[in-house]
């Protein structure tokens, strides 16, 4: 059984402002400015803390929608031209303006808040010394804590706007999905070998279609200069629709091309296929696309939990949802487990089933319980923050993190005709490692450590 689920990664969303009826992308004059300094993408993505594909997107679509170019590409030196020198001068011009009004206003920009919500009285106990070691290391971060069972924390850590104070509160994150080094939807991707593991609609296990050569136009982007160049190649690739006759779960879970999202003025086709024909545009949400802020490196984004009510252009609609701490079928799944540890098959099966049944899906045959039984705990609690703790009890992690299971992707291509090809790239697009004699510990508390004074808690430095 495969056990990779999504790529782990996270990117900060865009620094925006509204000045003056104007959008103002902080964070993009900034990337810019410190282009400028360096005069080297690789040199800039270091000093910004950003992948320097990121920083290669940004250049050359803030280019695109100026019209002009500000830098001119030598090799591995960019030269500023005189329409980038007038932007970087606005720019900085910009940002000083900014300061001085925090300054006035006495906002820091380094000050933010958090909420935390603990339902434990032990750890409430315990959460004075974690603090203390916290504020020490982070001194311009306040802590707001509510004590108390999970119903009462979600709605004190919630106010009427969804936000706690002027920090948006999180009362539990999931794992962050795959990092495509932007913002938009692709903050969290799938891996294609999850996506692979939702059955088909009536409980027999998904076989992908047959594949059959195709030449299509691979682009490549230069990481230094940002200029892609595209060639013909041949690939093995099926043009059957991976997604239709599967369990319903898969959509519930998984955004993928094709499928329609969003709501209002935003309501469309997400387009994530790539331009497989001379002529063909690529689609809207690939990586060379229109919107390329929501590409994905695996081929596919998240589903759950994300809210499709919200129209993206009118930034003045909030929407929370609840973090939901457990839910019945977590119930019936770790009565399950427990059921199958002492040997109680028959019983653990029957809760299995209601599982299934719940997805209309036929019931399991009991012949390989325990395998049966971790892929409905895999497939119905995704991205619920249970993942990586079952693999651990389940004394698993290799499997995932080993280097023979790297997660990979799937690439569309749309060709001449409108045809969509579909291949999955077997390159990595993530590398995990696992050290079986010392990660399946959790690391001993800072806490702990400091009250040994015959410990050095810090050798190498």
């Amino acid at each position: 059984m495969q056990t990779i689920d999504f790529v782990n990664s996270f990117d900060y969303n865009f620094f925006n402002t509204f000045m003056g009826g104007i959008f103002v992308d902080f964070k993009q004059l900034t990337y810019i400015i410190t282009i400028a300094e360096e005069h080297n993408l690789t040199k800039a993505a270091e000093r910004l803390f950003v992948s320097q594909s990121t920083l290669s997107l940004y250049l050359n679509k803030l280019e695109r929608e100026l019209g002009v170019a500000l830098f001119t590409r030598n090799k591995n030196r960019l030269t500023i031209t005189p329409e980038g020198e007038e932007y970087v001068k606005t720019a900085r011009k910009i940002l000083e303006l900014r300061n001085d009004l925090y300054k006035k206003l006495k906002i820091s920009q380094n000050q933010f808040s958090i909420s935390i919500g603990i339902s434990c009285q032990t750890l409430f106990e315990q959460f004075g010394q974690i603090y203390a070691d916290f504020h020490e290391i982070f001194p311009n971060i306040s802590v707001r804590v509510t004590e108390g069972w999970s119903k009462a924390i979600i709605e004190k850590l919630y106010d009427e706007k969804g936000i706690a104070g002027s920090s948006a509160s999180l009362v539990m994150q999931a794992p962050a999905g795959p990092g495509n080094g932007y913002e938009g939807w692709s903050t969290w991707q799938p891996t294609y070998e999850i996506v692979e593991l939702f059955q088909n609609a009536d409980g027999t296990p998904y076989k992908p279609a047959e594949t059959k050569p195709f030449t299509i136009l691979q682009t490549t982007i230069d990481p230094d200069s940002g200029e892609a160049t595209q060639k013909e190649v041949t690939i093995q690739a099926s043009d059957v629709n991976p997604w239709e006759g599967r369990e319903i779960r898969l959509k519930a879970n998984i955004l993928y091309d094709g499928m329609l999202w969003g709501y209002g003025d935003s309501n469309r086709e997400i387009e994530l296929f790539e331009a497989g024909a001379k002529g063909v545009i690529p689609g809207k949400d690939s990586r060379t696309g229109e919107t390329w802020w929501n590409g994905t490196k695996t081929g596919y984004n998240m589903r759950k939990f994300l809210s499709s009510h919200i129209n993206f252009y009118d930034d003045t609609v909030v929407d929370t949802t609840p973090w939901f701490f457990i839910r019945l079928a977590e119930v019936y799944l770790n009565y399950a487990e427990c059921q199958i540890e002492l040997g109680n098959n028959a019983e653990a099966l029957k809760y299995i089933n209601l599982i299934r049944n719940r997805a209309l899906l036929p019931d399991a045959t009991g012949k390989d319980i325990r395998t049966e039984y971790e892929y409905e705990r895999t497939v119905e609690l995704m991205f619920e923050g249970q993942r990586f703790f079952d693999l651990r009890r389940w004394k698993k992690m290799e499997e995932t993190y080993s280097k023979e299971h790297w997660p990979t992707g799937l690439k569309i291509y749309k060709l001449q005709n409108g045809t969509k090809i579909y291949y999955h790239n077997p390159e990595a697009v993530q590398q995990r490692n696992f050290d079986a004699s010392k990660n399946y510990w959790w690391p001993i508390p800072r806490y702990e450590l400091n009250k040994s004074t015959l410990l050095d808690a810090a050798p190498y430095e």
